[in-house]
């Protein structure tokens, strides 16, 4: 069974998938067919494949990942923004700038996790701006608790 063909009867199944086994079994041979899994077009086999891609270290990850960082799908924009956490710094920072400003608040939550007690002062701004401003009175909530259990914004 070639890697593509693995993660399509692991994906499929009713039960929990562990993403950790597959990620250690799997490592960045699954790379490109987990960049084939986001492009196509059930959001869910997507959101999972960009999960876990953000599980695997390796060349081609991060590019999974940002993929589905601009999905259409949420689901999928919300995987991605799980992952910021294990991507590295500087990029993770650059998608969740992006994801920051989703159209979509689920996605603009788990963002805001990643941001709030990030120490990149863009990331923390923009948190900022959501405990102040954003449409959505849970998610200004939520900020805001989070900005105040990590020291607040940058002074």
């Amino acid at each position: 069974m070639d890697v593509l063909e693995v993660l399509r009867t692991e994906f499929a199944k009713d039960d929990e998938v562990d993403y950790a086994r597959l990620a250690d079994q799997l490592g960045s041979s699954a790379v490109r067919a987990l960049e084939e899994l986001v492009g196509a077009e059930d959001p869910r086999i997507a959101s999972q494949a960009v999960y876990l891609a953000g599980l695997i270290d390796g060349s081609g990850s991060f590019e999974v990942v940002a993929a589905g960082a601009a999905s259409r799908h949420a689901i999928v924009r919300v995987s991605a923004a799980f992952a910021l956490p294990r991507l590295p710094a500087g990029p993770a920072s650059k998608l969740a700038i992006r994801l920051l400003s989703d159209p979509d608040a689920g996605v603009r939550g788990r963002a805001v996790r990643f941001a709030a007690p990030s120490r990149d002062p863009l990331l923390v701004r923009k948190a900022q701006e959501i405990a102040e401003r954003d449409e959505e009175q849970w998610l200004r909530e939520l900020a805001a608790r989070l900005l105040d259990t990590n020291g607040g914004p940058p002074g």
